[in-house]
């Protein structure tokens, strides 16, 4: 199956293919291969760098430069809707919407422009982070971001410890807004981990809540999330999805 566009259409993909997976267990069936053409793809980097597309779909479809290769799938509890790379809230939301006022600009270059406009309009909530039922963070939360890969908007290298066939979930934590800018140039090399102000942890579910009862906005690989809930489940399906990466 071939899948050509970013994140949110990859998850689109992603989903029926792990459910016909689950009607027919221990069948070969088929595997997703990722065409970039949307704006962060950071999806297609996990898999395959910054490989040129047309390079990629070459090893994909040939048996001994490719492989299959099960990562994980991860899922809104509360919606049961699938999430390929990641979700995340507060900046991390406010970019994916300014993102979308670009429509006459795509791809990587979209995302760099956006953060600084998003850093303009973005304010602190008031949340609650639990990672496996235990207290992470309580407090004022500049962004959150919860995947399994390491990368969000193309480069931004938030998750740098994220395996996407690890098994587990991943979950960055910023909450200094006077040097939140900082931060996020930083996280484009993996630098921000030792930074105060920034909580990481791993986990099987990850639990995301705002206190002040204002809704949590919220975003899924890109896209942002229009519901009114104050509090979303993050869980892990264990390499349910089969795609085609490089061979070893």
């Amino acid at each position: 199956m071939i899948a050509a566009d970013g994140d949110g259409t990859t998850r689109e993909a992603a989903s029926g293919l792990a459910a016909a997976h689950r009607r027919r267990p221990g069948s070969p069936g088929a595997a997703l291969v990722n065409v970039p053409a949307g704006t962060g793809n950071s999806f297609y980097r996990e898999i395959w760098s910054d490989r040129p597309w047309q390079d990629a779909l070459d090893a994909a479809l040939s048996a001994d430069n490719s492989r299959v290769r099960r990562v994980d799938l991860l899922q809104v509890r509360e919606t049961g809707a699938p999430v390929v790379r990641g979700a995340g809230s507060g900046l991390v939301a406010e970019v994916t919407h300014a993102a979308a006022r670009h429509a006459d600009v795509t791809g990587r270059e979209r995302c760099r422009r956006t953060p600084d406009e998003a850093l303009h309009r973005a304010r602190p909530y008031r949340g609650r982070v639990r990672v496996d039922g235990t207290l992470l963070y309580e407090g004022d939360i500049q962004l959150t971001n919860i995947g399994g890969g390491r990368c969000r908007a193309g480069h931004h290298q938030l998750l740098p410890r994220s395996v996407p066939d690890g098994g587990l979930l991943d979950i960055c934590v910023m909450t200094d807004g006077s040097h939140l800018a900082e931060l996020l140039e930083l996280s484009r090399n993996a630098a921000h981990l030792d930074r105060p102000g920034v909580l990481y942890a791993q986990g099987g579910e990850v639990v995301l809540e705002r206190v002040d009862g204002e809704p949590l906005v919220l975003e899924y690989d890109g896209e942002p999330d229009t519901g009114t809930r104050t509090r979303c489940t993050i869980g892990i399906s264990a390499g349910a999805l089969p795609v085609l990466a490089p061979a070893p």
